[in-house]
């Protein structure tokens, strides 16, 4: 976070004030001047060189635009209570400031600004005071702070070589407070309550902190905000650290305090509210099948409960048991109100609920949906798929899923999933899976609609025998889907290993003709040989018959030439 580097003159400022102010006439013990009860405003101040002047519309307005002017809004406010309570100190003890680096700045060739002003009225009358009396509130420029909390660190830039002036006494108060360098330092001189860094002031004021705050992270907890009395400086609401206590409904009470300008701060929320809400009514079940009722008052307390009264309809009650089970009612039972089931165990129905109450939701496939729908529901069906494939060449699957619950599925809230024993990668995946597991993600698709899913299957190129792998619906953001078919199986033979039994399609389908693919065509019209090779071998054996049967004939043929 970057801060504001003002008041770089103040080092010259705080030296002179070092030597002069804090100390007493004897330099040694407390000061000298005034104590009083109530602090008496100044509206003017002697400026030794410059003459009398106005205190709050003229002379703090030019000291806190020569001394801080280039800081935010509550660090000019810190900076207007400090100055007016220095000057008071020097009025009370002295009865003149001087216009400079020996006391304060009041001509520096710069006129004061709207904010500058702002920050003047805004704490009208306003000082810092301890023990009675205002005290003599050092600041100088400090160390530009680099930490969140404010505070310098020794690496941190202090163009001034003033930070080792800086104290800091937030949650400190009384004689545990440190004291400035910059004045006499014993607990005795109550006038010296710290040094506040301007750089700091202005560090707090960036990250949120108001004006009496700030006075305190320099001064101490303890310090007074007071708003000084006097007919230049306006009437305030209240007297500083008053508290206000008014009703709020209902039944609470709410307080609000004066702060330190004499205003009344925010209302506090509503406290004490009682136990209970006027006019509201309570009912209990109480013995042999009665209720009872109570209402609570005006004054936010209950009423003693009323007699036993009849019973005149049932109310709800957990039995303890599992799943619909647990839904109970009470009756009356041998003149007690007992809690009975209002639901008997039944066989398990695709409904999102433990139908037979042994503690598990739609497991098992339950076939038959119930009323109403579950929120999720799939049936899925086997299409086709090959039932053997040659090693790493892929082979297409389809499959056709209805949804059958409540609710539409979003493009991408469903996917299709390999389950595999014992998990891991499938051994049916290919590169264009969402994951070793993950076939696909369905589209959007309303409740009652049906789609086609199409994707490829490979087998791993050591594979043999037969390869079984099952398929399995399943939200992106939950568990599996539960029923009634959300799962097929596929199994598939490698290696030439012919599977010829028909796929299971899983509860609730109807498995399709078995569907073969790639160049592993066959026929199944009996025993012997099967595509070309057997037809080959065949016409080679009929065509080696004919040339037997010539020959034969051609010999018989030169035989009876010979005998001619």
């Amino acid at each position: 976070m970057g801060h504001k580097h003002v008041c770089l003159l103040e080092v010259v400022v705080v030296i002179a004030v070092a030597l002069t102010a804090c100390q007493g006439s004897d330099a040694t013990g407390p000061r000298t001047g005034t104590i009083r009860s109530a602090v008496t405003a100044y509206c003017t101040a002697t400026v030794n060189g410059v003459g009398e002047v106005d205190v709050e519309t003229d002379y703090l307005p030019h000291v806190v635009q020569c001394e801080n002017g280039a800081a935010s809004l509550e660090a000019l406010k810190a900076q207007a209570v400090a100055a007016r309570s220095y000057l008071y100190y020097k009025l009370d003890t002295s009865g003149s400031i001087n216009d400079g680096t020996s006391d304060q700045v009041y001509s520096c060739g710069s006129s004061p600004l709207p904010q500058h002003y702002q920050a003047v009225n805004e704490t009208a009358g306003v000082v810092v005071t301890y023990a009675g009396a205002a005290i003599c509130a050092f600041y100088v420029a400090g160390a530009i702070p680099s930490a969140s909390d404010c505070e310098a660190t020794a690496s941190d830039s202090d163009p001034t070589n003033t930070e080792h002036y800086v104290t800091y006494n937030w949650n400190l108060s009384g004689n545990n407070i440190e004291q400035s360098s910059l004045g006499w330092v014993n607990i005795g001189n109550t006038a010296n309550r710290g040094c506040k860094s301007q750089n700091g002031a202005d560090c707090l004021s960036d990250d949120g902190w108001l004006y009496p705050d700030i006075l305190r992270f320099y001064y101490g907890m303890d310090i007074g905000i007071e708003t000084a009395v006097g007919s230049c400086v306006p009437a305030t609401e209240c007297t500083a650290g008053d508290v206000e206590t008014a009703a709020c409904e209902p039944c609470g009470t709410r307080t609000r305090t004066c702060d330190g300008v004499g205003a009344w701060g925010d209302w506090s929320a509503c406290t004490g509210q009682g136990e209970c809400e006027p006019d509201a009514v309570e009912s209990e079940p109480c013995g042999e099948c009665g209720m009872w009722t109570r209402t609570c008052l005006s004054t936010c307390t209950w009423s003693p409960w009323s007699d036993c009264e009849s019973m005149t309809s049932t109310a709800p009650c957990n039995t303890g048991d599992l799943g619909i089970c647990g839904e109970g009612q009470y009756l009356c039972v041998a003149a007690q109100l007992v809690c009975e089931p209002a639901n008997a165990a039944r066989p398990e129905l695709c409904d999102d609920l433990d139908d037979n109450c042994d503690g598990l939701v739609d497991e098992g496939f339950p076939p038959v949906l119930g009323d109403p729908l579950p929120r999720y529901a799939a049936r899925l069906e086997i299409l086709s798929y090959p039932d053997r494939l040659d090693p790493a060449v892929p082979g297409p699957v389809e499959l056709r899923v209805e949804n059958v619950g409540e609710l539409d599925w979003a493009a991408g809230d469903i996917e299709l999933r390999a389950v595999t024993v014992g998990g891991g990668p499938s051994a049916l995946g290919v590169d264009d899976w969402v994951s070793d597991t993950v076939v696909l993600r369905t589209n959007a698709l309303i409740a009652g609609d049906v789609a086609t899913l199409a994707f490829d299957i490979t087998l791993s190129p050591d594979a043999t025998g037969d390869v079984h792998e099952s398929f399995r619906l399943a939200r992106t953001d939950a568990e599996l889907l539960a029923c009634p078919s959300p799962s097929v199986d596929v199994d598939v033979s490698a290696s030439g290993d012919v599977n010829t039994s028909l796929p299971d399609a899983g509860p609730g389908t109807q498995p399709l003709p078995k569907v073969t693919t790639g160049c592993n065509c066959r026929s199944d019209a009996g025993p012997g040989p099967r595509g070309w090779p057997g037809s080959a071998l065949l016409l080679f054996g009929l065509f080696g018959l004919f040339r037997l049967f010539s020959l034969f004939r051609l010999f018989r043929l030169f035989r009876l030439f010979r005998r001619s």
